[in-house]
């Protein structure tokens, strides 16, 4: 069922990338922590008040990315200590709009200063905007993380490749993205 994983792994560290993936749900959790042996969790928006599955995320001892849309900053707190207080991974918390494109006005990219003020973490950005404008602000004012979708065709059906970058975006955000690091 996970088999095209193994596939994507191999190509990932073929190319000198780190490979990572967001479980949903227990069995996932287990293939990508004990089989595949991924150094990062990636925790979804949705799963955000599911703190069974939290805690389990953080008892597999791996830092931990985790996305927090649709999330008020109560749930976010929760979930934080859900995974971080049993077991003392690093929790990268990222803000997140969950809209596909999110729309400029409702970015609040300055909500992750809050998260951090608030948990006292790394925080980024799960970034679903069209452009790098949000990604570089927040990159800017903190961001250690900064997660943004990729597509081979942005006018592909469905709403994510609307909000993805081609690869052409792709070579120039990450030139961006080093460049304001270095700045």
């Amino acid at each position: 069922e996970f088999e095209c994983f193994r596939e994507l792994k191999r190509r990932a560290e073929d190319q000198g990338l780190l490979f990572l993936s967001t479980p949903d749900g227990f069995e996932s959790l287990n293939f990508l922590d004990v089989e595949l042996d991924v150094p990062i969790i990636k925790v979804g928006s949705s799963e955000v008040t599911y703190y069974q599955f939290l805690e389990a995320v953080g008892s597999c001892g791996k830092p931990v990315i985790l996305s927090t849309g649709i999330s008020n900053i109560s749930e976010v707190r929760n979930a934080y200590k859900c995974v971080y207080e049993p077991y003392h991974v690093p929790v990268t918390v990222l803000h997140c709009t969950s809209e596909y494109p999110a729309p400029d006005n409702e970015m609040n990219v300055r909500a992750m200063l809050h998260i951090r003020d608030v948990l006292g973490c790394n925080v980024g950005l799960s970034d679903h905007s069209i452009g790098n404008e949000a990604a570089l602000a927040s990159l800017a004012l903190g961001a250690s993380v900064i997660e943004k979708h990729y597509t081979f065709d942005v006018n592909a059906p469905g709403p994510d490749h609307k909000a993805s970058l081609g690869p052409e975006e792709l070579k120039q955000f990450v030139v961006s993205m080093r460049r304001l690091s270095a700045m």
